[in-house]
């Protein structure tokens, strides 16, 4: 329904110092096309990419490319959402967008922003696996039917947490309170190793409860990486 997952995009005041912190953590950068007159760079650890944005809108946002979107949204139209932005014009470049019963964005667009990195790449960033992408939720069971809705397949789910899935993307839906915004989610086997990379790379961070530390961006999301 929504087409294919392209990047999470996340405004930014300097996109240079965020493209700096996430290559300290071995995120590394992709070739970007001239579709935006903004500045804006892609970085990825080769599972999931991050959209940095010199451009002012609600973020963090789930961007996904559906291709002929002016035919889409009247069918999406048609099942209840109700866009926040729609721009169609002949002569422009198409893109739609709406929040989610929680408030989040997401951002559909007529296509591809950026090169995608290569597939093989055996590069992989400091922070270990990428698992998801977690979303507070105010009732997790519900979001994930919304998002069902929308064409995301189920994962597990149970005590105020549920999981969905799509190419390229995996989400999570936390009703838990403490969790006010969304957060990249990382496992890695040795946290204590990672703690000490981190040093010598400069990075800030804090412990979490039980085996994880959290790693504060430069915008949100922060990153927080568990013992896997």
């Amino acid at each position: 329904m929504l087409g294919e997952f392209l990047e999470i995009s996340i405004e930014c005041k300097t996109v240079l110092q965020s493209v700096q912190f996430f290559e300290r953590l071995g995120f590394w950068q992709v070739s970007t096309l001239d579709t935006w007159s903004h500045h804006y760079g892609v970085l990825t650890d080769g599972r999931v990419h991050l959209g940095l944005h010199g451009y002012e809108f609600p973020s963090p946002s789930l961007t996904f490319v559906a291709r002929d979107l002016a035919n889409r949204v009247p069918i999406l139209r048609d099942i209840g959402i109700e866009f926040e932005f729609c721009k169609l014009e002949i002569d422009g470049f198409h893109e739609a967008g709406f929040f989610d019963p929680d408030g989040h964005m997401v951002c559909l667009l007529e296509a591809r922003t950026y090169t995608p990195a290569e597939t093989g790449n055996d590069r992989a960033s400091v922070c270990g696996f990428f698992t998801d992408y977690c979303l507070p939720a105010r009732n997790a069971a519900e979001s994930l039917t919304y998002w069902e809705k929308l064409g995301m397949l189920p994962g597990e789910s149970g005590n105020g947490i549920a999981t969905a899935h799509a190419t390229g993307i995996n989400l999570c839906f936390d009703e838990n309170h403490r969790l006010r915004n969304p957060l990249l989610r990382f496992e890695h086997p040795d946290i204590n190793k990672l703690a000490e990379e981190l040093e010598q790379r400069d990075v800030k961070y804090r412990k979490e409860s039980g085996k994880s530390l959290r790693i504060p961006a430069p915008e949100i999301p922060d990153l927080l990486i568990q013992q896997s």
